[in-house]
C-alpha cells in the first residue's frame, strides 16, 4: 500500500502532502539540544507536536507522530510498524555516517602552504566572510599566543574558551585550522588537512563562552591543566564586579559541544588569477546567487564560493 498519495511540496515555510488520502501539512525545527516536529490535519481537527531533547531524537519523534496519527485517524486501515521502519533508517544513517575514507598516508603536501590560506580572508555575498586561524602543532592547555607570531583575532581566538574546548578533542598532529562561524546552529569551523589541496571541514556548535559570561562551569581544563589568559582574567572580572571567582571551575554540568561527527569537503584553489575555498559535500546546500551543482573538482564542483579577498 502506498501511503503516501500526493507529492509534498513546500511554500510559505510549510510542507504540503496528503497520507492516506488525508491532507497534511508539517514543519519541524531544531536548535543544538532539541528537535521539534508540528503535524497537522487542517480538515481533521487534528494536531501533533513531538519534542526531543536528544540531537539524533528525529528518528524517535517521527516514529511518535506516524504511531499516534494512525491510532488516531487511521484506526480500521493497516498497520504499519512505524518502529521498525525507523530502527532501519538509524541503522543506514549510523553506519553511513561512519563511513569515512582513510587519509592517505603519507598525504600529499598542499599546492602552497598552509600558513598562506591563514593569512587570507575569504567572503561570499550571501554568507559574508571569515578568516582561518592555523592552530600550532604545539598547541596545549599551556600554550600562550604571545610567544608566536599571530594575527590579532586569532590570538584571541585561539585563547578563547570555546576553541580550548574544540582543540581539546582534535588530532593536531593533523595540519589544523579554527574560523569563527556564528550563526544560529554553529559558532565555529574547524578545518583539517586531508590530501593535497583538500580538507575537512566540521561545523561546530560550543555554548562555553555563553556559559562562563553567565557564571556557569564549563569543564573545559581539567585541575591538572592551567586555565588560558582569557578563564584567568575572566575569573578576575567576575571577583571585581562582587561576584567571588567560583571555586571550582573544572565541573561539566551543561557544557555542550556539537558537531564533531559530520564532515564536510573543501577545495583550496590557488596558484591561479582566482583564489578561493569551494565548499562541498552537503555542507549548506544549493544556495546564494551563484549556486550551481557541484561537478568534478575545482570552482565547478562548488556547492559554496568563497573568493579570496583582494
Amino acid at each position: 500500500m502506498w501511503i503516501f498519495q500526493s507529492p509534498k511540496v513546500y511554500g510559505a515555510g510549510q510542507w504540503r502532502y496528503s497520507y492516506r488520502g488525508r491532507e497534511m501539512v508539517e514543519h519541524g525545527g531544531n536548535n543544538p539540544g532539541y528537535k521539534t516536529q508540528v503535524a497537522r490535519f487542517p480538515n481533521d481537527n487534528l494536531a501533533i507536536v513531538a519534542m526531543s531533547n536528544d540531537a539524533q531524537g528525529g528518528f524517535l519523534m517521527e516514529s511518535a507522530k506516524w504511531r499516534i496519527i494512525d491510532d488516531v485517524l487511521f484506526k480500521d486501515q493497516e498497520t504499519i510498524d512505524w518502529n521498525d521502519r525507523y530502527e532501519e533508517l538509524w541503522t543506514n544513517y549510523t553506519r553511513d555516517s561512519q563511513r569515512l575514507t582513510p587519509r592517505p598516508s603519507p598525504p600529499k603536501l598542499p599546492s602552497s602552504p598552509i600558513e598562506l590560506l591563514a593569512q587570507r580572508t575569504f567572503e561570499h555575498p550571501t554568507y559574508g566572510s571569515f578568516q582561518p586561524c592555523l592552530v600550532p602543532t604545539s598547541f596545549s592547555w599551556n600554550y600562550n599566543t604571545s610567544d608566536h607570531e599571530q594575527s590579532a583575532e586569532c590570538a584571541i581566538l585561539l585563547e578563547s574558551l570555546a576553541v580550548r574546548r574544540i582543540l581539546e578533542g582534535t588530532n593536531l598532529t593533523i595540519p589544523t585550522l579554527i574560523a569563527p562561524w556564528k550563526r544560529t546552529f554553529a559558532t565555529h569551523l574547524r578545518i583539517q588537512h586531508f590530501d593535497a589541496n583538500l580538507f575537512n571541514v566540521t561545523v561546530l556548535w560550543s555554548n562555553a563562552e555563553v556559559r562562563r559570561k553567565e557564571g556557569l562551569s564549563t569543564g573545559l581544563h581539567p585541575s591538572s591543566y592551567p586555565p588560558s589568559r582569557v578563564a584567568i582574567e575572566s575569573e578576575r572580572r567576575q571577583g571585581a564586579f562582587g561576584a567571588a571567582p567560583r571555586a571550582n571551575v573544572h565541573e561539566d554540568d551543561g557544557d555542550m559541544l556539537l558537531g564533531m561527527d559530520e564532515h564536510f569537503e573543501l577545495e583550496w584553489i590557488v596558484g591561479s588569477e582566482e583564489e578561493g575555498l569551494v565548499f562541498k559535500g552537503g555542507f549548506w546546500g544549493m544556495e546564494g546567487t551563484d549556486a550551481q551543482e557541484p561537478v568534478g573538482m575545482g570552482k565547478d564542483s562548488a556547492e559554496v564560493w568563497f573568493a579570496r579577498r583582494k
